[in-house]
């Protein structure tokens, strides 16, 4: 049976909403792009390939490679696919043809609120320390930890600088869709731990560095989360104040 978020694709589709594309491999990248058309006699979505990426589709052909993301009214939608087949002539009308490959439809399709919550930079001299690890998309195995610094906070999620460990060793890929867990310290006798998931292709730093934007799980869910939500809300008052008193002082 269509759920909500299927509904919300199917009308995103309609209106050939602007999305960003992300291929889920190291040739790959990320691009602007836009969907094209349903293919209801196979379940699938048409979206424009552009540029170069033609031959990163093809190499990519019926893997799970490429994360779809894009707004919609209040909402984050996003969801990981894999390429059914490349169209180089795609007709989108009777005059005009285009690029375009076509994705099976989404097992998922994910609808996040679109943050709501102030958020507040972290200032240099902030007590806060972050530790992250990462799991990549649909499984639970934590790798190793990765350098971050926390960047901002807001009680319904958080930016992170990651770097790597030397200049010799990248980051992991880090893609749309992989699990997030944060330890925070610094905050009270014992670290806080927040859970979430990247929703957008990480902005990449100078010297190999990246900033993530992690949105928390729902941690309004179950009474420890009301506790940690509860946590973060103050550490998140706490820190506008501090930017309202240096502000006035100058």
């Amino acid at each position: 049976m269509p759920t909500a978020a299927d509904q919300v694709l199917r009308d995103s589709i309609a209106r050939n909403v602007g999305i960003t594309l992300s291929f889920c491999s190291e040739s790959g990248g990320s691009h602007r792009s836009r969907l094209l058309s349903e293919a209801p006699q196979n379940g699938g979505v048409w979206v424009e390939t552009v540029g170069g990426d033609a031959a990163v589709a093809r190499s990519q052909q019926g893997r799970p490679a490429v994360s779809i993301s894009f707004r919609s009214g209040e909402h984050i939608v996003s969801f990981v696919s894999s390429i059914v087949r490349i169209e180089p002539l795609f007709r989108l009308s009777a005059e005009t043809t285009l690029s375009a490959m076509l994705l099976a439809w989404p097992a998922e399709v994910h609808l996040t609120q679109r943050r709501n919550g102030y958020r507040v930079r972290v200032p240099l001299d902030a007590k806060l320390k972050a530790r992250v690890w990462r799991a990549p998309f649909g499984t639970e195995n934590w790798g190793a930890e990765l350098s971050a610094e926390l960047f901002d906070l807001s009680v319904t999620g958080m930016a992170l600088v990651l770097r790597p460990a030397s200049a010799k060793i990248k980051l992991p890929r880090i893609e749309p869709g992989d699990r997030l867990k944060v330890e925070l310290s610094g905050v009270d006798s014992s670290p806080l731990v927040l859970y979430g998931r990247l929703r957008q292709p990480p902005q990449n730093l100078p010297a190999g560095a990246i900033r993530i934007g992690m949105d928390f799980d729902d941690i309004r869910a179950t009474i420890e989360g009301r506790r940690t939500l509860v946590q973060v809300t103050r550490l998140v008052g706490e820190m506008q104040r501090t930017h309202a008193r240096r502000r006035r002082a100058g």
